[in-house]
């Protein structure tokens, strides 16, 4: 998200470490505070865990699956 508060518009937003590192320029960050907008990283975090493999998904996810699993109703 730090890459959004340059004030560049970039069209891709999903970036590498290696391209937000390049494309960064605090030069350009505005002189006014940052608003943190939950609703744009819900659905940021939405459009990772989209293009995720499932696999890996599934893996990362498991553990909060079967910690609520056991939990009585």
């Amino acid at each position: 998200m730090l890459h959004c508060l340059d004030g560049a518009d970039r069209q891709q937003r999903d970036l590498s470490l290696e391209e937000l590192v390049e494309a960064f320029d605090y030069h350009h960050m505005s002189k006014s505070p940052a608003v943190f907008d939950t609703v744009k990283l819900k659905w940021m975090n939405g459009e990772y865990l989209k293009a995720m493999d499932f696999d890996k998904f599934y893996a990362l996810a498991e553990p909060y699956l079967k910690k609520g699993s056991n939990k009585g109703l």
